[in-house]
């Protein structure tokens, strides 16, 4: 039995890990995706010549 887990550790390891560095991507991407509005009401912006 413990030579199984020896063997087998590497690849277990990978799948227990793998949703939570998934989750955590997505989480990363959602917040990069927001579009950042305090900046865009600043005085001076480009977006301010635009409206």
């Amino acid at each position: 039995m413990l030579e199984s887990i020896r063997t087998s550790w590497t690849s277990w390891r990978g799948r227990a890990v793998e949703p939570v560095i998934r989750e955590a991507l997505w989480r990363v991407t959602d917040d990069l995706a927001r579009p950042v509005t305090h900046r865009s009401r600043l005085p001076g912006t480009p977006h301010d010549a635009w409206t």
